[in-house]
C-alpha cells in the first residue's frame, strides 16, 4: 500500500515538473517574440530551455525516484508540459502578446511627441 502512495506521489512531483519546464518555454516564446528574426538567439534560447529540463529531470530522477528510470514518470512530465501548453500557457501567451502590443503602441506614440524626439537625441 505504501509503495502505490509513493508512486502517486512521484506521478505529482513529476507533473509539477513538466508544468515548471513549460512554463520555461513560455519565456523562450517571449525572447522569440522579442528577437524575430535572430536564429542565434532563438536556438541558443531553446537549447539552453533542453539543457535545463534536461538537467531537472535528471535531478529529479536521481533525488525522488533512487535513479531508476520508470516510464509513467516520463509520462507525467510530457502531461504536465502539455496540460500547461493548453491551459496556462495558452492564457499566459495571449496576455504578454496584448501586454507586448500597449507598450509598443504607447512607445511609438510616445516617439511621435516633441517630448519624445527630444529623448532620442
Amino acid at each position: 500500500m505504501f509503495s502505490s502512495l509513493a508512486g502517486g506521489g512521484l506521478f505529482l512531483q513529476f507533473f509539477l515538473l513538466g508544468v515548471f519546464c513549460g512554463l520555461g518555454y513560455e519565456c523562450c516564446k517571449i525572447l522569440k517574440l522579442l528577437f524575430k528574426n535572430n536564429i542565434i538567439i532563438t536556438n541558443a534560447a531553446n537549447f539552453v530551455y533542453f539543457c535545463v529540463c534536461g538537467i531537472c529531470f535528471c535531478g529529479f530522477l536521481l533525488k525522488l525516484a533512487g535513479g531508476i528510470v520508470y516510464f509513467y514518470l516520463i509520462v507525467a512530465m510530457v502531461l504536465g508540459i502539455v496540460i500547461e501548453q493548453i491551459s496556462i500557457g495558452f492564457f499566459f501567451t495571449k496576455f504578454y502578446f496584448l501586454v507586448y502590443n500597449v507598450f509598443t503602441k504607447m512607445f511609438a506614440r510616445i516617439k511621435k511627441t516633441k517630448f519624445g524626439k527630444h529623448l532620442l537625441r
